[in-house]
């Protein structure tokens, strides 16, 4: 298999060289600009999708994640006032990414505050016009604050970013992530993160009871629980799951994220900052739950915390299912495979549901993916980007 992705990568990159200028029906143009980030000119409207040029007309972002953060969104530090840029791009993400772009960053987004079109309520502003185009932001479940972008021209561009597509559900019936739905479309821009037959996962469900039963056993015990998460949006995923019988503490760098994300009315359970509690301390006084970023468990107080024999360790992750991901983290009690993308399996359900005519690729596992498409859709324009 992967003598024949090999060649098949090989003959994308012989044959179609011009899919870094790609031009389609309605003379929709685009280009890849980095890893993540996209540039397309539809109805003579220029958008760029996770990056930045100077003629852009619209810059969406589509969550804060830094890979999808390129440099050129801040004014740089010995950038003169007297410089001649174009800050006058129109601006288009959530609140959440905003903050927190500029919070990870330490600095401003370059564009003037009255460029940001949504200002400050989401909510009101999810359907917008633009010249001659209609934009409709939705939820993707990512992260919270994260936006999949369907534009409405001559053609129609559904751009997913990165996302689920699982509604996040939990037993009482509270929806913690809206995953995003498939819609026809005649491009569609799809994240391919885990776009190998490799990554199976299970059911939120699945995963969620498979958590319940590993902590309710830990805390019979008596034991503490670290869990192993990303700052912005496993983290938060996480922390709604739990509730407040048992202290939770965050770490400072996650309790940073957490609270732009309550300010901006997402509800949690009751926690606190791990930076206000004695190491000691929260050893001695039982059961508890604490999440950091993964590699933090390898710097003091975190790591002797966790080498307590009264401290379980969760690693939650899609990639938990490669084997040489759980070598960088050998010590964890339980491998989660609780993704915050799609796996193989639910990206190919998505590209049926949406029956676009150009399907492109983009960001992670596009040579498997590519392989995949081309033999199933005989009758449809497949591109990488």
């Amino acid at each position: 298999m992967k003598n024949v992705l090999s060649s098949i990568w090989n003959l994308i990159d012989k044959n179609d060289s011009k899919e870094f200028n790609k031009i389609g029906k309605n003379g929709i143009k685009f280009r890849k600009v980095d890893d993540t980030g996209i540039q397309i000119n539809i109805d003579d409207v220029n958008v760029a999708l996770d990056s930045w040029f100077p003629k852009a007309d619209i810059v969406f972002i589509s969550h804060g994640h830094s890979d999808h953060i390129c440099s050129s969104f801040f004014k740089s530090d010995n950038e003169s006032s007297n410089e001649r840029v174009n800050y006058n791009q129109n601006l288009i993400c959530s609140k959440i990414t905003k903050e927190i772009i500029e919070k990870i960053s330490r600095k401003k987004i370059r564009i003037k505050e009255e460029k940001w079109i949504l200002g400050n309520n989401l909510k009101n502003f999810q359907n917008m016009k633009y010249k001659n185009i209609n934009i409709e932001l939705i939820e993707n479940g990512h992260a919270p604050g994260s936006l999949a972008l369907f534009i409405n021209g001559l053609s129609s561009i559904f751009f997913t970013g990165d996302f689920i597509s699982e509604d996040r559900v939990l037993e009482d019936g509270t929806i913690i992530s809206n995953g995003l739905k498939p819609r026809k479309c005649d491009y569609l821009i799809i994240d391919c993160t885990f776009a190998s037959l490799f990554y199976s996962f299970p059911r939120f469900e699945e995963n969620l009871r498979s958590l319940r039963h590993f902590m309710s056993k830990q805390f019979e015990n008596g034991n503490g629980i670290i869990i192993l998460a990303y700052k912005y949006g496993k983290s938060q995923e996480i922390l709604k799951i739990l509730d407040d019988e048992h202290p939770i503490f965050l770490e400072n760098s996650v309790a940073k994220i957490t609270r732009i994300i309550s300010d901006n009315g997402v509800e949690f359970p009751s926690w606190k900052p791990y930076s206000s509690t004695n190491k000691n301390k929260i050893l001695e006084q039982g059961p508890f739950v604490l999440i950091l970023p993964p590699h933090s468990i390898y710097r003091d107080p975190y790591g002797q915390i966790a080498a307590s024999e009264r401290v379980k360790v969760v690693l939650p992750s899609g990639k938990v299912l490669n084997p040489s991901f759980r070598t960088e983290f050998p010590n964890c009690d339980l491998y989660l495979p609780l993704s915050d993308h799609c796996g193989f399996k639910e990206l190919c359900d998505f590209v049926d549901a949406c029956d676009p005519n150009t399907i492109i690729l983009h960001s992670g596992r596009v040579e498997e993916f590519y392989y995949y498409l081309s033999k199933k859709y005989k009758n449809k324009d497949i591109s990488v980007l």
